[in-house]
């Protein structure tokens, strides 16, 4: 955790001030009870957000590049960095966002960027992927999207209703998108008797060592 800003004296004033991610916030009277209050109640805010390093920034100056910095930090910290962490996932699917609206204010932002996100997520070649995404993959990263703008609604840096608009947009379908379908592993128990049969009374080459 960083270091939690100081309340001091601001000299030139009298007043009590606390600097917060570059930003001065004057609090009245220095040393008085209700200078320090006002500095309780604003590291209080900072630390509830999980110090972001937007803090105080209005929404409406808010822009996607800084809401995705501040969920990253959250991420990061909540779901750690594991080989099979949530946090790596979403990276990805932030990293589409970031080329397509990085510089988008937040409140800019709704169904049809959300739709665009999801067909250049759906449509992009990436230099280790030979394959496209299945509809399920896609359909898993914009929840991870959605739960971006839900996390700053939560946190009162955006407001409630664009979480809301992109929570009902419906995923893609099966057949009613190019989107190829994952394919499944069938169980032992759906694998017709025959075929295990078959599978079960294939011998087993002596050459490698298997004498069955």
């Amino acid at each position: 955790m960083a270091k939690i800003p100081a309340y001091r004296l601001h000299k030139a004033s009298g007043q009590g001030l606390v600097t917060i991610r570059g930003k001065d916030y004057y609090l009245g009277a220095h040393n008085t009870k209700e200078s320090k209050s006002k500095y309780k109640r604003l590291i209080g805010e900072y630390l509830a957000q999980g110090q972001p390093l937007t803090f105080g920034q209005p929404a409406n100056d808010l822009t996607v590049a800084e809401l995705m910095a501040d969920y990253l930090r959250f991420a990061k910290g909540y779901f750690g960095e594991g080989e099979n962490s949530e946090f790596h996932r979403i990276k990805l699917v932030i990293k589409t966002l970031r080329a397509l609206y990085g510089p988008t204010l937040v409140l800019e932002f709704g169904p049809l960027q959300f739709k665009v996100t999801r067909e250049t997520l759906a449509c992009e070649n990436g230099k280790h992927r030979t394959k496209p995404r299945t509809r399920q993959y896609i359909n898993s990263a914009m929840k991870r999207l959605a739960r971006m703008f839900k996390w700053g609604a939560t946190e009162g840096r955006l407001p409630a209703s664009i979480y809301e608009s992109l929570r009902i947009i419906p995923g893609l379908k099966e057949g009613r998108c190019e989107a190829p379908e994952l394919k499944q592993i069938l169980p032992v128990s759906d694998v017709p008797l025959k075929l295990r049969w078959f599978t079960c009374q294939v011998p087993l080459p002596t050459w490698l060592g298997f004498n069955v």
